[in-house]
């Protein structure tokens, strides 16, 4: 071969090297973005680094939602696979039924919020699948929180407290075969935890297709909650009678305003003493506590008026302040008044309930009080 026909043909191996080479760069890059998104998409699953949004989910499951993300992490299950089968249990823990907060279910077999078997033996203790599964809550990345619903001072474990219940409903399904996925294995170990098919596939199906139907509010739930921000440190009354998020307030408050606009749509029904935050209906005290709740500054218990003429601080606040007497509550939050009653102006005027609403109303007889620090 002559000189310049194997320079030639050493020219070519260069470059057919140098294309290979890029060619598996290129593979390798794709390689790297396929695996970055399936662990994005995992950890969007497990709950990794608070990836679940309250945006968008039942109201009753937000007291829960560190607690279903750091189980289904523990245990390499679906958290939404968890708050589902809570919510069709037992309502997030706030169902009045026999078994969910003492002694057992109507077939005397299970107990606690998430329907643990006991054969008899509830009462905080031991027997069934609840005795297999009942130290799960030990492995636990997350410190039990100071308040939820269905929590009970120690001894610990017991049936009937959430985040017990929670962790062992977690091992247990991951045991029966579930994994992060909502997919079959998922599905046929619900039909396990549910009872023994065929009577377990009505269950199961009811859980599973609950468990897709959260995910899928999660994940089509804006990030900044339900409507868009707006510029200034005002809230402003949008056309469809919600509330737009002031830039410069603070989380708290844009919690307290996704709060109120979840439930502006509820029908008005006076509870003196409401049960829990999830209601078809709200009152003046109710809606009140939903909304103070919302930014993190309230429990899950609501109070009545005349209790919130007691709230937080006296005086008017910079961000929120809450007018109270013994017959009726309503709070300003970034300048935006939420209400029950039909004073002022604007879209939701003509409307009783929950509403937020334009304009002054009278405050004679009111006391003003306000959140410590807003």
């Amino acid at each position: 071969m002559s000189a310049p026909a194997a320079a030639g043909l050493a020219y070519r191996n260069r470059g057919l090297l140098a294309r290979s080479a890029l060619a598996a760069l290129l593979a390798l890059l794709a390689l790297i973005v396929l695996v970055a998104g399936q662990v994005s998409l995992l950890a969007s699953q497990n709950g990794d680094g608070g990836a679940i949004s309250p945006a968008g989910l039942p109201a009753g499951a937000r007291p829960f939602l560190r607690i279903y993300q750091d189980a289904a992490r523990v245990y390499a299950v679906n958290p939404f696979l968890l708050m589902a089968v809570h919510q069709n249990e037992a309502n997030f823990s706030l169902s009045t039924l026999p078994g969910v907060r003492s002694g057992v279910n109507f077939a005397g077999c299970c107990a606690g919020p998430m329907q643990f078997s006991v054969n008899g033996s509830a009462f905080g203790g031991s027997g069934g699948t609840w005795a297999g599964y009942r130290y799960a809550y030990r492995k636990a990345k997350l410190a039990r929180p100071l308040s939820y619903p269905l929590r009970f001072e120690s001894p610990h474990p017991n049936v009937y407290d959430s985040y017990d219940a929670i962790y062992a409903a977690a091992a247990y399904l991951h045991t029966l075969g579930a994994g992060p996925q909502l997919d079959q294995r998922t599905y046929q170990a619900l039909l396990s935890y549910t009872g023994v098919p065929p009577a377990s596939i009505p269950y199961a199906r009811r859980d599973y297709k609950r468990a897709q139907q959260l995910q899928a509010l999660a994940r089509t739930a804006p990030t900044n909650g339900p409507v868009p921000l707006v510029p200034g440190m005002r809230a402003r009354l949008l056309a469809n009678g919600l509330a737009a998020v002031p830039a410069g307030a603070p989380p708290a408050v844009r919690g307290m305003i996704a709060a109120g606009n979840e439930i502006s749509d509820r029908p008005y029904l006076l509870q003196h003493y409401p049960t829990h935050l999830n209601n078809p209906t709200y009152d003046c005290s109710s809606s009140t506590s939903h909304v103070l709740w919302g930014g993190g500054r309230f429990g899950t218990a609501p109070w009545v008026s005349g209790q919130l003429m007691y709230y937080g601080q006296p005086g008017p606040g910079r961000w929120v302040t809450i007018y109270a007497n013994s017959g009726h509550v309503f709070l300003y939050v970034a300048g935006l008044r939420f209400d029950t009653s039909r004073y002022g102006a604007g879209p939701n005027a003509g409307e009783s309930g929950p509403r937020w609403r334009l304009g002054p109303r009278p405050l004679t007889g009111f006391v003003a009080r306000h959140p410590a620090g807003l």
